[in-house]
């Protein structure tokens, strides 16, 4: 009634894209426009925790997704590739570490990817399609692999959604 909000933060820089929620976690994981991802309770809008991933202004464009317990985070970092971080949490969401060396696709990823509790599917402007498997390794390295692929179709960009059906099924959807 008042216009005053009940709860807020202040982040030091502007927030160009959503950020990324997972039900497991009581956490926001927010990307900021450079440089930082920030950690932040979902109850108290405290900023518990900042991770540096070194990304440059405007490059993440879509949420982080989480599965399995990774944070994806999608760094358009070129005009025609991208870095996917993988990002390892703890049992609480928090103490995030990096999981593996960042993968790079073909094109950039301007849409959303689709994902499951152990799958996540990332389609780039090149038609470039990645589907990975989160599992877990013995020693704690690479738990991010590369279940399908499907190099890049178009050299013109394109916008394609995604989404996984049930069993094998991956929907693409665009031109």
């Amino acid at each position: 009634a008042t216009g005053s909000a009940p709860r807020h933060l202040q982040i030091p820089q502007p927030l160009e894209v959503a950020p990324g929620v997972d039900a497991e976690y009581p956490f926001l994981y927010q990307p900021g426009d450079q440089d930082n991802l920030y950690v932040i309770s979902r109850e108290t809008m405290e900023c518990v925790e900042v991770y540096y991933i070194g990304h440059k202004r405007g490059t993440i464009v879509v949420p982080p997704v989480m599965v399995g317990g990774c944070l994806m985070v999608v760094e358009n970092a070129g005009p025609d590739f991208c870095y996917i971080h993988v990002v390892a949490c703890d049992k609480e969401g928090r103490n995030l570490v990096m999981a593996q060396e960042p993968i790079r696709l073909q094109g950039q990823v301007l849409t959303r990817p689709a994902d499951t509790s152990h799958k996540v599917l990332f389609v780039t402007d090149q038609r470039a399609l990645e589907l990975f498997e989160v599992e877990g390794s013995e020693d704690g390295s690479n738990p991010v692999v590369s279940a399908e692929r499907q190099n890049a179709t178009r050299e013109d960009p394109i916008i394609s959604y995604t989404m996984l059906g049930s069993g094998d099924n991956i929907w693409v959807a665009n031109d």
